[in-house]
């Protein structure tokens, strides 16, 4: 699993990815299916359960997650500099980086190509 190679402050900034895109005013709660691939009520439970997340399978509901809130963080929704700086204590090149050190472990490259041949990756291009 990729986020088991995290480091625990990384594996902090994943998680704070998600909360924010979850909690946090950047989309309306019924967009959550289509924009992170997972109902809200699910979402809330991969929140809470977080600490035994499971991302080993490309198609999981764990690793869309990880990889939608990132995406969305990263370059989906606009986070004023005052927003930022309620959700994440690193700068959005920590968490750019992070994303693409994620990504590569997961076996996918930067541009969002899977190298895992993922039916649902392959799907999003």
């Amino acid at each position: 699993m990729a986020i088991e190679q995290l480091t625990h402050e990384e594996k902090k900034i994943v998680f704070a990815c998600i909360c924010a895109i979850a909690k946090g005013p950047f989309f309306p709660p019924g967009d959550c299916s289509s924009r992170l691939g997972i109902e809200r009520d699910a979402l809330f439970e991969l929140i809470a359960n977080f600490s035994m997340i499971d991302d080993n399978d490309p198609d999981s509901p764990a690793a869309r997650v990880i990889n939608n809130s990132m995406n969305e963080v990263c370059s989906g929704v606009r986070i004023s500099p005052a927003d930022w700086q309620k959700w994440f204590d690193v700068d959005k090149d920590a968490v750019r980086s992070l994303f693409n050190k994620w990504r590569q472990l997961q076996g996918w490259d930067p541009r969002g190509e899977s190298r895992t041949s993922s039916p649902y990756f392959n799907r999003l291009r």
